[in-house]
């Protein structure tokens, strides 16, 4: 995990935050430890499922660390893991939160605060619900900001832009998943 170190703080993070770039994760299968509690995955299947904890894991680190407290300008990208997770871990670590703040007094906010200003998730690999209806408010839960398109390209699993969102998404939101949040988060001109 990133947090502390028997070092002190990450140097990448207190780089990158002086420079104002943001930190991009991207969690694989040729990590040097493996990426799952159950050992090396057998199988891509397991790999590619398995993405999503390792997030979930990176997230808890950076959060209940102070990492995110400690460097307040910067910005971290989960890249390649899924983002159908994230509601349910948001509301999780806020309810646990509000339950055993003690452990962590020094956590500035809600844990479901940093997941929504100060870090950002590629939509890799698309996982749209099984009722197309519950697209957007899935969307909405995680936070509109929150999400930037990626495809992947060229591999097998790749994300099709011209097929991704099989459910209606209003224009605008569609707008910021597909453009506007990685033109902000990576301050691309006009």
């Amino acid at each position: 995990m990133i947090g502390r170190s028997s070092t002190g703080w990450s140097a990448t993070h207190e780089t990158a935050a002086r420079a104002g770039l943001p930190v991009g994760i991207h969690a694989a299968s040729t990590t040097p430890g493996p990426i799952t509690a159950a050992g090396w995955p057998s199988y891509y299947i397991e790999d590619h499922t398995s993405l999503s904890v390792a997030f979930q894991a990176q997230i808890i680190s950076l959060i209940f660390e102070g990492v995110l407290d400690r460097f307040p300008a910067l910005q971290i990208v989960l890249m390649e893991g899924g983002f159908a997770w994230v509601p349910a871990l948001m509301h999780r670590l806020d309810a646990l939160h509000h339950r055993l703040r003690e452990e962590v007094p020094d956590l500035q906010h809600p844990p479901s605060h940093y997941l929504r200003h100060r870090i950002r998730i590629t939509t890799q690999p698309m996982e749209e619900p099984e009722r197309p209806g519950d697209l957007v408010p899935l969307i909405r839960d995680i936070g509109a900001d929150v999400l930037m398109f990626s495809t992947d390209y060229p591999h097998c699993d790749f994300d099709d832009p011209h097929r991704a969102f099989r459910a209606r998404v209003p224009a605008d939101l569609h707008r910021r998943i597909m453009h506007d949040n990685a033109s902000a988060q990576y301050r691309f001109g006009p």
